[in-house]
């Protein structure tokens, strides 16, 4: 059964969040969702499997600080981004002050 997420993490020192749907969510699959929301490909993060290498590809993207959590309203979720049937949703940005 999939469930609803927000990932959070820093931009270029601005807040972002994204909202996915997945059947599960660990600290790897938020980093790599972050990455691909910011213009990284699923070829890219897939073969890698080691927090630290996918925090060295984020620094490319400069994408830091990722965490992620249970959503508790989602709606419209459209866009698939990888064949694991998750789906990604721009919920916005917020800068940091």
């Amino acid at each position: 059964m999939q469930a609803d997420y927000e990932i959070h993490y820093i931009k270029s020192d601005h807040k972002k969040v994204r909202r996915v749907r997945a059947q599960h969510m660990m600290d790897l699959d938020a980093w790599k969702f972050a990455i691909i929301a910011e213009g990284g490909s699923r070829e890219e993060t897939s073969p890698l499997v080691c927090l630290a290498q996918i925090k060295a590809l984020a620094a490319k993207y400069d994408v830091s600080s990722v965490r992620w959590n249970k959503a508790i309203h989602v709606n419209n979720l459209d866009t698939v981004v990888s064949n694991r049937r998750m789906a990604l949703e721009d919920a916005g940005d917020r800068n940091l002050e």
